[in-house]
């Protein structure tokens, strides 16, 4: 049966909030200059919102572009290495632009004692220092030592005044190093006379490698100031990895009784004389069904399971603010984007993904409609005590098409939920299925970085390579404290590089403005485990073009056996003798499929639009093989 398309009515989010997808595919073009958004639409109270806002061109912020692109007048073939910014002609010409590709991994900052670090780190050795009158000199400590070296440790201390001067004196050191004995035990002030010195001696032990924590021995406290003698206690090479001189186990935790209490890591890769810890490959070569995009393998797009829609087209997108903005409950429905734009970050936000856009693909194709609610409380809608995410979500939805402002979340293609009363188990946001985001708060960063999620990106941080190869990413939860975040990583997972190597930058094989479904895959197979799989998956329709397309969920009924399976952010169902006649379907040798799927996506004028699929195959059933 053929696919059908039917319209949505808008849910009058009316502002527009952005350039169209269309407006703005030259990427950085006119910034701010046009209101070109989706035209005026009628708000749920009858009123008229047509403002709309150019948004950000983004094309400035560097996100560490893999380089230049190739500057054609004509199509050609892209060379090796490049992938083109569009659909490959019949002829497999470039009509766009090809785009250098780079895989693998490298060290994007400086390399010290075998690891990666992208904030500049501190390499001196116990310099000198001054603090007003108190001169401090450090004697020699060796740069490195390993666990159960003894060194020792001298600080001079010299007031360099006319007059005699008192100061307090404390010290400390961390659990990496023992005190063995000192000259300063039970002191707690320096007391000097005019240009006298005084030498403060310790013998140390080394406990356990601190290499990935910085390196302080002991901390003398004088006065109001604090001074740290460093070295570094690295891993002994029995039983850990030689990489670069040094030596590091193939996985670690700092609290060996609860490793999730602290800084660990599982995987780790040494690449070209620098350890990596939570990477997984240095090259393409490392990996299996996918190349290596800055450490990691990505053999999907999107890499994460839970996105709904990919980083193109036009998004409508609905923002929900509660205990944020002063209690206000008269005008619930109000579309207050223009009002809370700026405070929430939503510019910001725009501007970073156009920055990245413009960046990996030389385009912008992307779009937001915004619709604002804020001015409610919690305890408005939440009526059972409950804070989780999904009695948060289900409840808050509830209440805002109650009072005729929406009809339901998936008028949206994003849902933001904002609230510091949220229960996201300490998280700062967290990002669900269907676009469905809960956070504590609201700025550019965190919605950027919840956003992405929601088109395929995954985590950097959850190990210990956000503390160095991973630190200025925004998945690595760079959310502007180290500055602009880079693109590390979800750059490959979210479709901005050529993943699958066919030659085209991957976001440009999925349909965002689809005419039809289509079955693009169905397959059937009995396993040695005596089950049966079915693969399956939806594609689309565009312009006469088959394309991909993100669908969350469909449907299997396999009519003769009266058994219906859902495909949930998967593409295969696995059915076992329980569930179904194992024998029938051996013998039939064939299976009828009914597939059914509905789409729902935001076209070119920011209007919701849905396409259902519902087709019957008879298709052949294989034995799979060990």
């Amino acid at each position: 049966m053929a696919a059908s398309c039917g319209v949505d009515e808008p849910s009058g989010i009316g502002n527009g909030g952005s350039d169209s997808a269309e407006a703005t595919s030259d990427a950085a073009r006119d910034a701010g200059t046009a209101d070109t958004g989706a035209d005026a639409e009628t708000t749920s109270d009858g009123s008229q919102d047509a403002e709309t806002d150019a948004g950000a061109d983004g094309g400035t912020k560097d996100v560490g572009a893999d380089g230049g692109t190739t500057d054609i007048g004509a199509d050609v073939i892209c060379a090796a290495g490049e992938a083109c910014n569009a659909l490959l002609d019949d002829g497999g010409l470039c009509p766009g632009e090809c785009i250098a590709q780079r895989h693998g991994l490298w060290c994007r900052g400086t390399v010290f004692n075998g690891l990666c670090h992208r904030l500049p780190p501190d390499t001196r050795t116990n310099p000198d220092a001054t603090f007003g009158d108190l001169e401090l000199r450090p004697g020699w400590v060796p740069a490195r030592v390993l666990p159960g070296d003894e060194i020792d440790v001298l600080l001079s201390a010299t007031n360099t005044s006319t007059k005699s001067q008192s100061f307090t004196f404390s010290h400390k050191h961390p659990d990496t190093w023992e005190l063995v004995s000192s000259s300063f035990d039970g002191l707690n002030s320096l007391d000097l006379d005019a240009g006298q010195k005084i030498e403060l001696r310790a013998r140390m032990r080394a406990v356990k490698p601190d290499v990935f924590s910085g390196g302080v021995i002991i901390t003398f406290f004088i006065g109001e100031n604090a001074y740290d003698m460093k070295t570094t206690i690295v891993f002994p090479p029995d039983g850990n990895v030689a990489c670069g001189g040094f030596h590091f186990p193939a996985s670690w935790c700092a609290n060996p009784a609860d490793c999730f209490s602290g800084p660990f890591y599982n995987n780790s890769i040494c690449c070209d004389a620098v350890f990596y810890p939570g990477a997984f490959c240095c090259a393409d070569a490392g990996c299996q069904g996918g190349p290596c995009i800055d450490g990691k393998c990505v053999d999907a797009v999107p890499q994460m399971n839970q996105a709904n829609t990919v980083m193109r087209g036009n998004h409508r997108m609905l923002v929900v603010a509660s205990d944020i903005t002063p209690h206000d409950t008269s005008d619930v429905c109000q579309n207050r984007y223009a009002e809370l734009r700026g405070q929430f970050g939503l510019e910001g936000f725009e501007e970073y993904v156009r920055s990245v856009l413009s960046a990996r693909t030389r385009k912008a194709e992307i779009g937001f409609d915004w619709y604002v609610i804020a001015g409610i409380e919690a305890e408005d809608f939440i009526k059972n005590g409950q804070y989780d995410f999904l009695n948060f979500s289900s409840q808050l939805e509830d209440f805002v098409a109650g009072r005729g402002c929406i009809g339901g979340f998936d008028e949206f293609d994003k849902v933001i939920m904002a609230s510091p009363k949220v229960d996201i188990g300490g998280m700062g946001g967290v990002a669900n299925a269907l676009g469905r985001i809960a956070a504590v708060t609201l700025y550019d960063n965190l919605i950027a970085h919840e956003v992405a999620h929601t088109w395929g990106a995954t985590d950097l941080y959850i190990e210990m390579g956000s503390q160095f190869q991973y630190q200025l990413d925004l998945m690595g939860n760079n959310l502007g404290g180290f500055g602009p975040p880079e693109d590390g990583v979800m750059r490959g997972e979210m479709g901005l590089a050529d993943i699958d190597g066919n030659g085209v930058i991957d976001v440009f094989e999925f349909a965002v403005y689809p005419e039809a479904l289509e079955i693009a895959k169905l397959e059937a197979y009995l396993t040695y485990k005596d089950t049966l799989e079915i693969h399956a998956a939806v594609g689309a329709i565009e312009n006469g073009r088959h394309m991909k397309v993100i669908i969350p969920s469909f449907s299997a009924d396999l009519p003769d056996y009266g058994v219906t399976k859902e495909f949930f952010y998967t593409n295969t169902v696995v059915l076992d003798a329980t569930e179904i006649d194992l024998a029938a379907v051996r013998a039939a040798g064939s299976l009828n499929v009914h597939l059914t799927a509905k789409h729902k996506f935001t076209d070119r004028d920011f209007f919701r639009q849905a396409l259902n699929l519902d087709e019957a195959r008879t298709i052949p059933v294989s034995e799979m093989q060990r």
